[in-house]
């Protein structure tokens, strides 16, 4: 079965903020793939670390009703091991193309993507 299509629908949406359950279940998928290298995941790098830096923004926040972790904490440190891995190029990137996703980054998302990779 050919899912490429479906990657960029899914990192559209991603991440989800209406549910925690959802939001947390959707932020534990998107982490297995990455670490596996789901490869129709991997097509646009800016959507990809824009996605993850807001998963990782989420986790910053105090928690209370009108906020929540997009991600538990296992997950989390997952996913900065993919973001780190990304930026070190461990990850198998073209080190142009992540110095581009990272310009296309807003400055909160740069700043939390650049705080993990240092």
């Amino acid at each position: 079965m050919d899912v490429s299509g479906f990657a960029p629908v899914f990192l559209a949406g991603m991440p989800l903020k209406e549910d925690e359950f959802l939001t947390k279940n959707a932020s534990l998928s998107l982490v297995t793939a990455l670490e596996s290298k789901q490869e129709p995941l991997l097509g646009d790098l800016n959507v990809l670390l824009r996605v993850c830096s807001d998963i990782l923004i989420s986790t910053t926040r105090r928690v209370d009703d009108d906020h929540y972790h997009f991600a538990h904490p296992d997950v989390t440190n997952r996913l900065i091991a993919v973001v780190k891995s990304i930026g070190d190029g461990s990850y198998g990137f073209p080190e142009e193309a992540v110095k581009a996703a990272f310009e296309g980054l807003n400055e909160n998302q740069h700043s939390v993507i650049a705080s993990v990779c240092a």
